[in-house]
């Protein structure tokens, strides 16, 4: 009994791995980034000297002012180094990288640590940057687990229809007229146990998809929404259920052709 839909879930297993891959890879990278933030001494706040009207200077700007930006320049770097990769598909687009780091980490610390966002690295300012990238990193853990539950869903699924597949093929690929009368009917019965396990594997896989995976009291990742964004670009949305409602039609087809030839013996 062959199923024409057996590839939805070796695409859906190799998109799944690769968004492990890179939600791995984007928690390391926040790692590295709050380890930079961290290492910046910041200054006190007030300390720096106002910016310069446009185009003129401010004479005898003093210190604090030149290293208030270079702090905010080397988180801006920083950033543009370990997470940005991970947030844009090409890193030399036009987006900047305060946009980027508006994108992960909100508008506020987007302006805070922006060359027009008043150039001062405080301590509330570097506790903002630390807070929100630990946001970041709850939001990533969840995405992992749920990315976990995924994988362990496909692999069920896969050993499932693997083993039945298996038993399927178990009595060799004899015409049906060639059985015998109780041969038929062991396999029909075979076969509705196989739809019952059909049955079973999309109830679980339903329950997966209504649930949310979540890491703290404020992260959830709901399930149905992960699928729809993993399998976005694949044939099918819904890999697992494509993959056993076609083994169950192909099980539906194969006990109507053993009924059409039991009928034909009595």
């Amino acid at each position: 009994m062959s199923d024409r839909r057996t590839g939805y879930l070796a695409d859906a297993r190799e998109r799944a791995e690769a968004e492990s891959d890179h939600v791995d890879g984007k928690r390391a990278a926040f790692d590295r980034f709050e380890r930079t933030v961290r290492g910046i001494d910041p200054v006190e706040a007030g300390t720096a000297a106002p910016r310069a009207a446009a185009g003129g200077a401010v004479a005898g700007a003093p210190v604090t002012e030149r290293s208030g930006d270079d702090r905010c320049r080397r988180v801006r770097e920083s950033f543009a180094e370990t997470v940005r990769p991970y947030s844009v598909e090409d890193v030399t687009e036009a987006e900047s990288v305060v946009a980027t780091i508006g994108e992960e980490l909100g508008e506020e610390v987007a302006l805070a640590v922006s060359p027009g966002g008043g150039g001062e690295f405080t301590s509330p300012v570097r506790a903002a940057v630390v807070s929100a990238i630990g946001d970041r990193r709850s939001e990533l853990r969840a995405m992992a687990a749920a990315l976990e539950r995924e994988h362990e869903s496909l692999r069920a699924a896969v050993d499932e229809l693997d083993a039945m597949r298996d038993e399927a093929a178990a009595p060799g690929n004899r015409r049906l007229y060639r059985h015998g009368f109780e041969e038929l009917r062991e396999r029909h019965e075979r076969l509705a146990r196989f739809r019952e396990r059909c049955e079973r594997l999309a109830r679980e896989r339903q329950e997966l998809l209504a649930s949310t995976t979540s890491h703290g009291a404020e992260t959830g990742i709901r399930h149905r929404t992960l699928v729809g964004y993993l399998y976005r670009e694949l044939s099918v949305g819904h890999p697992v259920l494509a993959t056993v409602v076609g083994f169950e039609e192909g099980c539906i087809e194969a006990q109507r052709a053993i009924r059409d030839q039991l009928t034909r013996r009595v």
